[in-house]
């Protein structure tokens, strides 16, 4: 397999999907009943925090967002943002939803796995896919609609699926062109046991498979 093909398994598998606090019951802590987006002067406001900085792609892509929902909702609907981890990292967001706060962060289907869907990690996984169609047909499948069934149970709902996040990278102050380049580095990953545990075997499989 070529490493080409690797790199766009790994960033389709990362699909961001926004989530969204609502009742039901959650393995990592029970989930309170949903709370309402506070009105405004009869606006209604939803608090979106992620842990990208305003500038990046996935920024600008809420403030578009913005511009769309009071467009759409005739001003009665606001979307608030809170980036660079403002409210906290995303399991602390997660577990905000959980307890009904309002509150909507991106995320993806490592974290989903921790939240009692185990195999919704599935998604992040190297190798899924050879091109976008076949995410797409994907994230329409009955698989996902019955996954994203049973996270919603958890306490927790998917707004949206079909977007692109972009191209996963390694920010380094050396050259990584090849697996083997990363050897005795030390990687930063999110919190999640996807990504902290099961990659690090990953990590070992891979020069094997390329």
């Amino acid at each position: 397999m070529n490493y080409k093909r690797l790199v766009v398994g790994v960033l389709t598998g990362l699909l961001a999907a926004s989530l969204l606090g609502c009742g039901g019951s959650g393995d990592k802590k029970a989930a309170a009943p949903a709370a309402k987006a506070p009105a405004k002067d009869g606006v209604i406001v939803l608090q979106v925090a992620y842990e990208n900085n305003a500038s990046e792609p996935v920024g600008q892509a809420w403030e578009k967002a913005k511009e769309i929902i009071k467009k759409k909702s005739g001003g009665k609907m606001e979307i608030k943002t809170f980036p660079d981890s403002q409210l906290g990292d995303k399991n602390s967001l997660i577990d905000s939803m959980l307890m009904g706060e309002n509150v909507c962060t991106l995320a993806d289907g490592a974290f989903y796995a921790d939240y009692g869907v185990p195999d919704f990690g599935i998604v992040f996984g190297p190798f899924l896919f050879d091109n976008w169609d076949q995410c797409w047909k994907l994230t329409k499948s009955d698989w996902y609609k019955d996954q994203s069934a049973k996270l919603e149970k958890k306490g927790l709902k998917l707004i949206a699926s079909n977007w692109i996040y972009g191209e996963r990278h390694t920010l380094t102050t050396k050259p990584v062109n090849k697996v083997d380049d990363l050897k005795g580095m030390k990687i930063r990953v999110p919190g999640n046991k996807i990504q902290s545990i099961a990659l690090m075997f990953w990590a070992q499989l891979l020069p094997v498979c390329l």
